[in-house]
């Protein structure tokens, strides 16, 4: 993501998702609301597609050599 190939907002999707675990697993009173789970799990499954194709990518470049 650093290097411009990716999208940004998968980047501050993992900040976000790291974020929230944090406040969750070490703050008392924190509960993640329904819209926050739906936001962030479709914000994972952005990500997830993403790093599917760089992986698609690399077998076909590696099966191409």
């Amino acid at each position: 993501m650093k290097t411009g190939e990716r999208a940004p907002e998968h980047g501050r999707a993992l900040n976000l998702i790291e974020e929230l675990r944090e406040e969750v697993d070490y703050t008392i009173c924190r509960e993640i609301m329904r819209e926050e789970v739906v936001s962030v799990m479709n914000k994972a499954t952005g990500f997830v597609m993403c790093a599917e194709e760089i992986c698609a990518e690399d077998y076909t470049n590696e099966s191409s050599s």
